[in-house]
């Protein structure tokens, strides 16, 4: 049966069934009968689409588009345009269209971290049901507006070097103005969400050394394509951050968290995001460290010649084989130098050729071939145990230098006679000669060989994070 012998409401139903606005070009060309249909419904048809593209959080979603769009900054809240804009003004234009496109794939982008390292750390991909998608996405695009609008740089935009009091107290209050629209349980789920996004902040300005990324916040850019575009360290961002010195120390940190606070604080209502969380399930608690066997702990240890004990609230704090690459927030690849053997973070040939490495590869995939050297004491270790920090990273301190001693083997590099102190040589960090002419990832032959190897100091997630 041909598309063109169907009744008009039978193609009005497969318009406005389609998942995408890609999809509603290439019918149209293809049949004339169906573009009539639509030229006879085309708001209805493309509202419809929009509604399969973005989800119900649609009106969030063009309320922020068309507020973005018109520049509307630092203004009262009661003259911004509403969340029935959609019913207001139905008829979506092509500039509707394309940034609503947009912003859902990256919102899908954000969706699929924060279902990994929220929800379920085995899949890289969304597992958020129904529901707490939509609450995700609703949540985000009332953050991205309320960032737009009110985001502390415009300030500075309307004054000339001094920003005054007034101004900070109006753009304070038009903040808190704002949220106090929205019902408790969604002013809630906007801190839960806006807290994640701060740590996503404060993770990449980490794993990728670079301080700006901390005040993404201030940000004169579009918030979703800044927020993705630190998490991934993509070289080709500008942020447009403002000078913090420029602006008063209450505007310049937690722009998502204070006003939040203040809400909650003005209904009397605690300020534990937790209570009403976006994800309907309950996470796991008191969850243990599955490390077997220390090898190599003294008697008087809390972990002696037996398991770890360390207990973790959640399964955040606990490290897996599909958590590996989310490592590099914590120890980026200057401080995974730190847990090298002996003198080796000290020599500068060795700590800038190692950093290299775990700055242009992933951590997933480097930590896997760390675990296939690990030696004999660790036998009873496996890439699939759950582990705390602690012990992750005495195991990567323990394994490194045989691992890069390896992956050295296995290029093209002519290598290099060892040095008889090996790892333990403390002439290799500060005689530049014998440091290059000289193998110092090697065991000691002499010297300090015997020496039993100093712990990693007592680490949780935040004695890491720099």
């Amino acid at each position: 049966m041909q598309i063109s012998s169907l009744n008009a409401d039978i193609v009005d139903r497969i318009l406005t069934s389609l998942t995408d606005f890609e999809s509603l070009g290439s019918v149209l060309l293809a049949s004339k009968s169906v573009y009539r249909v639509y030229c006879a419904h085309p708001v209805s048809i493309k509202r419809a689409i929009a509604h399969n593209v973005v989800g119900p959080a649609l009106p969030q979603a063009l309320r922020f588009i068309r507020c973005d769009r018109r520049k509307m900054r630092l203004i009262p809240t009661r003259e911004l345009l509403g969340e029935d804009e959609l019913e207001k003004n139905p008829c979506l234009t092509c500039d509707d269209i394309i940034y609503l496109t947009k912003i859902t794939k990256q919102a899908q982008g954000l969706e699929d971290i924060f279902s990994w390292r929220e929800k379920d750390h085995n899949f890289r991909t969304s597992r958020l049901s129904a529901a707490e998608s939509y609450r995700f996405r609703r949540a985000l695009f009332r953050i991205c507006l309320l960032i737009s609008v009110y985001n502390p740089s415009h300030i500075l935009e309307d004054t000339e070097d001094t920003v005054l009091e007034p101004d900070v107290d109006m753009r304070l209050q038009r903040q808190y103005q704002f949220l106090d629209t929205f019902p408790t349980s969604d002013i809630k789920e906007i801190g839960r969400l806006g807290a994640f996004l701060e740590h996503l902040a404060g993770w990449s300005a980490n794993a990728y050394s670079n301080s700006d990324y901390a005040d993404v916040f201030l940000s004169d850019g579009p918030l979703l394509d800044d927020i993705l575009g630190i998490y991934r360290g993509d070289p080709n961002l500008l942020l447009a951050i403002p000078d913090p010195d420029d602006l008063p120390d209450d505007l310049s940190r937690y722009v998502l968290s204070s006003p939040v606070d203040h809400i909650l604080s003005t209904r009397e209502v605690s300020s534990n995001t937790e209570e009403v969380d976006l994800l309907t399930g309950t996470p796991e608690t008191n969850l243990s460290c599955q490390l077997h066997v220390f090898p190599f702990l003294p008697p008087s240890d809390y972990a002696l010649g037996g398991q770890c004990h360390v207990i973790v609230s959640t399964r955040t704090h606990l490290w897996g084989q599909t958590d590996w690459d989310y490592l590099r927030g914590y120890a980026n690849p200057s401080r995974m130098c730190s847990f090298l053997k002996g003198q080796l973070p000290f020599n500068p040939e060795t700590r800038t050729s190692f950093r290299e490495v775990w700055t242009q590869h992933q951590y997933e995939l480097l930590i896997d071939e760390v675990f296939n050297c690990k030696t004999p004491a660790y036998d009873s270790w496996e890439k699939h145990d759950l582990l705390c920090l602690r012990c992750l990273c005495q195991f990567l301190r323990d394994h490194l230098h045989i691992w890069y001693t390896e992956r050295k083997q296995d290029s093209s590099v002519v290598p290099k006679e060892d040095c008889w102190y090996g790892y333990n040589c403390r002439t290799q960090a500060h005689n530049h000669v014998h440091a290059t002419k000289l193998n110092h990832w090697c065991e000691p032959t002499r010297g300090d060989a015997h020496l039993t190897p100093l712990l990693v100091p007592s680490m949780d997630l935040m004695d890491l994070w720099v």
